[in-house]
């Protein structure tokens, strides 16, 4: 053991490195020991977990949004992965990767802004253990998904700078482009603006601009178009991003009432506040002073770049908003990477004034250490508040189910159903954001329509749903229906609360929760499942309607613009498009993919 601590403190590379992927482990251990387990980062495209299409039905319109909202770069390792098998823990490895890379490029960035070698090493170890506890950023790098990347993007760009080999932002850029394109526009912002501030007397001079100023111009105009093509154009299918006429009109839906509290944008104050606001990071400002006395304050440019870029573009995608994509991006996570960095030049060179074998150190070291495991437990428990799927013999039923079914459920549980069976679904919470204006529109009907249906009292309503959108088996979660759910009235998020108590009735007295044990093909402690056949077989039973058809409001009857602007343009419904058609025969390799569980 003696000789192995030996031979990580000569390779601080690669003990950086196992610091990273031993905490990320450690973070997600009860997620590997438990294959329903993970953090929801998984829930936002679910089409990760399809093996190229066996198990989806072609057409449907969610999927397509969720291939088109996704980085290519995962739209081609998740099917690959799923392929493969074992996918969910193919991420979870994943994600510990990420980590360990992470850890890995602070460190090298922090040792390569110190002028001293010796000095240099103490900022590097000191930078990554910053990072890794104070504050743990693992909460919002826990899954796989692109924004786990986006830390390392910021290093590689910092280390670009540092060491002039500018030519290598075009192929950082372009990785970044099919990665995660947020990290192109923010990469782009800093080169440009690390050129500004450093640069800008030799503005005029030749070699300037053939040995940095051109390359990096190409690449922060790349970036910009990485999004601009996607973002700032309408899509044809999707229609256009929120931007600040959408948000004011469906406000409600930002707002900590509604599901995405992200907006409205806090100002940068706040935003600083809250990244800087520990008292890990105070307590490192006043050892530095202490120390360093003026030099504290003395900061590579690079690293002031980095932070005038952060807020920068934040407040960019605050003017522009949601035309740079969600604002926060751009704070969440270069912030966190400049704060670990210049806590570590910062201890660095302290322990270098001081003598790393004086008392002083030592006590100071014992001390912040004590500080950070701390900080730490505190947010190590918040990593690890990963969510449990455990309706597994529900999940077990409807993979057993023939053809490609598609399974209409509630949108709280809609988002892990094709997680865990790979099977198609109609409604998703994680989806039904007004974001994209047709998106939102497709989404708004649906959902009100499924709300229409799961509350109705009569039988021409449940049945016209079923005939609209051909769903083969529906999930009935008998929350859903107990009095205290229904007096609290939170049915989903804002605005389809107040539409639901407004135009509905929803009462325990609902049809599909009267279905009697002998049609449901599964029936769990929460919730059961039902076929279409045997659902069409009990509304027959019914004696009579027992109340009237829920009638459509003027809203869904034009269809929020959704069905009449594709039908004027000789496009059929995407509230039916690909969904009424009998589906094709599953392939044995689809239907085994989710058995390694």
């Amino acid at each position: 053991m003696v000789e192995l601590f030996r031979a990580l403190i000569h390779r601080p590379r690669l003990a950086a490195f196992l610091l990273g992927l031993t905490i990320a482990f450690y973070l997600h251990f009860p997620a590997f020991v438990n294959p329903y387990r993970f953090n929801e980062d998984w829930r936002q495209a679910p089409h990760w977990t399809n093996p190229a299409g066996h198990s989806f039905r072609r057409g449907d319109f969610l999927y397509e949004y969720a291939e088109f909202n996704t980085p290519p770069l995962n739209n081609t390792i998740y099917p690959l992965l799923s392929y493969l098998g074992g996918a969910i823990l193919w991420g979870k490895i994943l994600a510990v990767l990420y980590h360990g890379l992470t850890v890995l490029a602070i460190f090298v960035t922090a040792r390569s802004l110190s002028t001293d070698r010796k000095v240099g090493d103490l900022s590097g170890a000191a930078a990554a253990l910053v990072y890794t506890f104070f504050p743990t950023q693992f909460y919002w790098f826990s899954g796989a998904y692109g924004h786990a990347l986006m830390p390392l993007f910021c290093c590689l760009a910092l280390l670009i700078i540092h060491r002039k080999r500018y030519w290598l932002a075009l192929p950082l850029m372009a990785f970044e482009a099919v990665a995660y394109p947020s990290a192109a526009v923010f990469t782009g912002a800093y080169f440009l603006i690390e050129a500004i501030l450093s640069d800008y007397r030799w503005i005029f001079q030749k070699d300037f601009w053939t040995r940095k100023a051109l390359p990096l111009l190409v690449a922060a105009v790349a970036g910009f178009l990485v999004l601009s093509v996607k973002y700032l154009e309408p899509h044809p299918e999707y229609g256009e991003l929120a931007g600040w006429k959408e948000i004011s009109a469906n406000w409600i839906a930002y707002t900590s009432k509604g599901r995405y509290p992200v907006l409205p944008v806090r100002s940068v104050w706040r935003v600083l506040g809250r990244e800087w606001g520990d008292i890990f990071h105070v307590a490192v400002f006043l050892v530095a002073l202490l120390v360093l006395k003026r030099d504290a304050l003395r900061i590579p440019r690079p690293l002031l770049a980095l932070l005038a870029a952060s807020l920068g573009v934040y407040l960019a995608a605050y003017l522009f908003l949601m035309k740079l994509y969600i604002p926060n991006r751009y704070v969440r996570y270069p912030l966190p990477v400049f704060t670990a960095v210049l806590s570590g030049l910062w201890l660095g060179r302290a322990g270098a004034a001081l003598g790393v074998k004086t008392v002083r150190v030592r006590i100071g070291a014992v001390a912040l250490a004590l500080l950070g495991f701390l900080v730490f437990g505190h947010k190590a428990r918040a990593g690890m508040a990963t969510k449990v799927y455990d309706r597994v013999e529900l999940y077990r039923t409807i993979r057993s189910l023939p053809g490609r079914p598609l399974i209409i459920s509630h949108p709280d549980i809609g988002d892990e159903i094709p997680l865990m069976t790979g099977r198609s679904i109609l409604v998703s919470e994680e989806f039904a954001h007004p974001w994209w204006s047709e998106v939102w529109d497709t989404m708004t009907v649906r959902i009100h329509d499924f709300f229409r249906m799961y509350y109705a009292t009569d039988t021409p309503t449940v049945a016209a749903f079923f005939e609209r959108y051909g769903g083969d088996a529906l999930i009935v979660d008998r929350r859903h229906f107990r009095r205290k759910y229904l007096r609290r009235g939170k049915f989903l998020f804002e605005p389809f609360n107040t539409w639901v108590r407004d135009n509905l009735s929803p009462g325990r007295e609902s049809l599909v929760r009267r279905i009697p044990e002998e049609y449901r093909l599964y029936d769990g402690r929460r919730c059961f499942l039902v076929t279409k056949e045997a659902l069409f077989a009990f509304l027959a039973t019914v004696p009579g309607d027992t109340g009237a058809v829920a009638s459509r409001t003027e809203e869904d009857e034009k269809g929020r613009g959704t069905v009449r602007t594709r039908e004027q343009r000789g496009r059929p419904p995407k509230h039916a498009e690909g969904l009424d058609t009998p589906p094709p025969a599953v392939t044995e390799k689809s239907g085994d993919v989710y058995d390694d569980f």
